[in-house]
C-alpha cells in the first residue's frame, strides 16, 4: 500500500478553474494559516449530553441530498476565510458558490448558498447579519452548535491548559480539563481546497474525511482504527455512509485502508481463539499536513579581530 504515498492526487476534472483560483486567493491571503482548524465537537456526539443528540456534522449530512454537503463545505470555507476577530466575512453568496464550484454561481448557485446559510443559522453555527441592498455579514459561531461566540481553538485550548496548571483546586482543574477537551481540534489541509478535492466530494466522503481527521495526529499520517459497533453512536453516520465515503477517499488517493489482526484476549488460548481482523485507516497525500519547515539558523557574522586595514 505504500506505493500510494507521494502520488499527486489527481485534480477532479469537473471542478471549474474559477473555484481553484478563488481557493488559491484565500490561501494566499490567509497569512501563516496553512490549514483550517475544526473542533472535534463538530464531528463527535456530545458525551454525557442529551441521549441521541447528534453532532452538527451528522445533523447536516443527515438532512439528505446535496444541501447537507453544501452547508458543511460552506462552514469549512467560512472558518478558513474568517481567521481574525470578529471572525466574520461579507463575501457575497455568488463568490461562495464560485469557491464551491456550484453550477450557475450568479443565480442558482447563489441561492443554494443562501439556503445553506439558513441551515447553518438554524443549527447555531453562524450568525447572519442582513442589511437591505448590502451583502450579508456572516459571523461564525462555535463548532459545537451551542451558539457560543467563536474563538480560535488553539487559543482557547492553551488558555484552559494554563489555568489547569496554575489552579490547586481539584474542582477547577476538572473544569479546565473539560474546557481543554472541548477545544481539541483537527487541522484540515488547505490543499484539499486548492486542488479541488473538497469542491468535488460527496457528502459521504466529506463526512468520513472530517471524522478521520478528528482523531489524534491523523492529519500527520498516523494509522487509526475504531470499533464499528460504537461508530454510529459516536459519529451519527450510518455504516452505508461510512463505506461509501471510505471507498471514495481511496479512489481519490487520499486514504489508505489495510487489514490488521486484532490481538487475542489473554483469556483465550491461541489454539481456541477465533482470529479477528479490523480495518486500519491512514490519510495520505493531500489529506495530510505538509511537514513543518526547518528552523532558520542564521549564521553569526565572523568576529573581526585586529585594528585597521590589513
Amino acid at each position: 500500500m505504500d506505493e500510494l504515498l507521494g502520488l499527486v492526487s489527481p485534480r477532479p476534472p469537473d471542478v471549474p478553474e474559477s473555484a481553484i483560483e478563488l481557493a488559491e486567493y484565500i490561501a494566499r491571503t490567509s497569512g501563516r494559516r496553512s490549514s483550517i482548524p475544526l473542533r472535534w465537537s463538530f464531528t463527535h456526539a456530545p458525551i454525557g449530553g442529551e441521549e441521541g443528540r447528534k453532532a452538527p456534522l451528522a445533523r447536516l449530512i443527515g438532512a439528505g441530498g446535496r444541501g447537507g454537503a453544501v452547508a458543511v463545505k460552506l462552514y469549512l470555507a467560512l472558518i478558513w476565510r474568517s481567521a481574525s476577530p470578529p471572525h466574520d466575512t461579507d463575501l457575497p453568496a455568488r463568490k461562495w458558490a464560485q469557491l464551491l464550484g456550484l453550477p450557475e454561481p450568479e443565480t442558482k448557485g447563489a441561492r443554494r448558498i443562501s439556503d445553506a446559510l439558513r441551515t447553518l443559522e438554524a443549527q447555531r453555527l453562524v450568525q447572519v447579519i442582513r442589511e437591505p441592498g448590502e451583502p450579508s455579514i456572516v459571523r461564525i459561531l462555535d463548532e459545537s452548535g451551542n451558539g457560543a461566540a467563536y474563538e480560535l481553538p488553539s487559543t482557547a485550548y492553551h488558555h484552559a491548559q494554563d489555568l489547569a496548571a496554575k489552579t490547586r483546586s481539584p474542582e477547577r482543574k476538572k473544569k479546565y480539563q473539560a474546557m481543554m477537551e472541548a477545544n481539541r481540534y483537527s487541522k484540515v489541509p488547505q490543499e484539499l481546497w486548492t486542488n479541488g478535492h473538497i469542491q468535488d466530494m460527496s457528502s459521504a466522503a466529506l463526512a468520513m474525511l472530517l471524522i478521520l481527521m478528528s482523531n489524534n495526529r491523523a492529519s500527520e499520517g498516523t494509522k487509526i482504527w475504531w470499533s464499528t459497533r460504537n461508530f454510529p453512536a459516536r459519529y451519527g453516520i450510518s455504516p452505508a455512509t461510512r463505506a461509501r465515503g471510505t471507498r471514495e477517499l481511496e479512489r481519490r488517493y487520499l486514504l489508505e485502508v489495510s487489514k490488521q489482526l486484532v490481538p487475542n484476549s489473554p483469556n483465550n488460548t491461541p489454539a481456541m481463539a477465533r482470529e479477528k481482523v479490523r480495518n486500519v485507516y491512514r490519510l495520505i497525500n493531500d489529506a495530510t499536513l505538509p511537514p513543518p519547515a526547518p528552523p532558520v539558523i542564521r549564521k553569526k557574522p565572523d568576529k573581526v579581530t585586529g585594528k585597521g586595514r590589513p
